[in-house]
């Protein structure tokens, strides 16, 4: 991440009915901040699981236009949904064993 990196928050919920919203507003904002940018979860205390493969997809999708992007200040219910189903949520967002 560059210093200079604007941090977002995004809309609430993170949830299967505004998926589709969602989405929209992240793509804008990797479209708005190619250098890179901060998604900053502290306000997000509602997620689903559709929420959990909206930012993975965000993460990939960044990744796949070389553009940082920084996971910040995740709530308690994120950081417990991707414990649960053992992501990553500050790494790669893939699957890991336990103890790793």
């Amino acid at each position: 991440m560059y210093a200079d990196a604007p941090q977002l928050q995004p809309p609430e919920p993170f949830t299967l009915f505004r998926a589709t919203a969602l989405k929209t507003w992240m793509l804008a904002q990797l479209d708005a901040h190619p250098d890179g940018l901060v998604l900053d979860l502290s306000g997000v205390n509602n997620i689903d699981t559709a929420g959990v493969q909206l930012l993975l997809m965000i993460k990939r999708e960044a990744e796949s236009r070389a553009c940082p992007l920084t996971i910040s200040a995740p709530s308690e219910p994120v950081r417990a949904l991707f414990q649960l189903f053992g992501l990553d949520l500050e790494g790669d967002g893939a699957a890991r064993s336990p103890g790793e």
